[in-house]
């Protein structure tokens, strides 16, 4: 019996040991972390306790927490959750990754409460817009920018403070000058953390956590049939959804722009432009203008666009479709 015991607590002993080393010897991704978060909130975490569904909730569905039992759908949750959830879901990523918030690290981690707040804006945004979530590949890219800019800060901040500590363990890739990875031992990371804390609370939006500057919209000034300068409004919302610029069924060849599920008729006519011709889209913060294969062409500036290609727009870029509809590109 004592050596049943003996053995006992000598393999407990050694699970300890070994679990300490892996937390020791570790390394933390922090893309890998900021992508769990992009993940978790995407699933639209109980807005209640921050309980995970297993799969992404569908628009319409009601769901019943398994964590608390609270119901809630896609609306509710986007509208509801708050700060104190958000930190929950922010420790239980964590945990994932054999960080625990408890003590002097749990008031470090607010880097990552910020980066959630901004998945939640990105997702209230898109279902504001079309009343549905992203995928993961777009909410992966709606948040591109600004994820490889947080990763930058943070270096940034490790780069500061390994000036005093050479020893921390840091590994960093670049492409194209832009941090993609970054990674540190998890002996480091209180350290890592704590160094934010450091730094006035009021200079984080602009310095550590500056936030993308999305666009704020696209006009479309063009001259209708007596050569009266017209335009067309598309709001930052549908810019990222994609506006398709076409010609109209019908007698008259009469131009529409389609945004949303509404078909905007222009005064302005054209045999030339194809049904569906052109989209103008938000990709990574930049706006673009894309052939949709169209039979005569889209253009900018004079210059023809590669079949089914795309390119970027800029502010007082002139767009043609077909041989003769012109837009002026005005950006707000």
């Amino acid at each position: 019996m004592v050596g049943d015991k003996f053995i006992f607590l000598c393999v407990v002993f050694f699970v300890w040991d070994w679990l300490v080393v892996c937390v020791v010897e570790g390394e933390l991704r922090f893309e890998e972390v900021l992508g769990e978060i992009r993940a978790v909130m995407l699933s639209v975490p109980c807005p209640y306790c921050g309980f995970t569904p297993k799969g992404v909730v569908a628009v319409g569905e009601i769901v019943v927490c398994e964590g608390c039992g609270y119901s809630y759908t896609v609306e509710r949750g986007l509208t509801e959750m708050g700060g104190e959830v958000i930190k929950r879901i922010v420790e239980n990523v964590l945990g994932r990754f054999q960080v625990s918030v408890q003590g002097e690290i749990s008031r470090s981690v607010v880097v990552f409460e910020e980066y959630a707040n901004t998945v939640l804006e990105e997702l209230r945004r898109c279902y504001r817009s079309s009343h549905r979530l992203p995928s993961r590949e777009e909410l992966d890219n709606m948040l591109l920018v600004y994820t490889e800019s947080v990763l930058g800060s943070i270096f940034q901040a490790m780069e500061t403070l390994r000036g005093d500590h050479q020893q921390i363990g840091l590994a960093v890739e670049r492409v194209d000058r832009r941090v993609v990875s970054l990674s540190v031992k998890l002996e480091n990371l209180v350290s890592i953390l704590k160094h934010f804390l450091e730094i006035p609370r009021e200079f984080w939006r602009t310095t550590i956590l500056p936030h993308v500057r999305r666009p704020g919209g696209v006009s479309l000034i063009y001259c209708d049939f007596e050569g009266k300068e017209c335009s067309i409004d598309i709001d930052e919302d549908n810019l990222r959804e994609g506006v398709i610029l076409g010609r109209e069924t019908g007698w008259g060849w009469r131009i529409k722009v389609q945004v949303g599920g509404e078909a905007r008729i222009l005064r302005i006519g054209d045999s030339t432009v194809s049904r569906k011709h052109a989209r103008i889209l938000c990709h990574d913060n930049k706006i673009f203008v894309e052939d949709l294969n169209s039979k005569c062409g889209t253009y900018i500036n004079g210059v023809k666009i590669e079949l089914g290609g795309k390119a970027q727009l800029r502010n007082g870029d002139i767009v043609k479709i077909g041989v003769g509809t012109t837009f002026r590109v005005s950006m707000r």
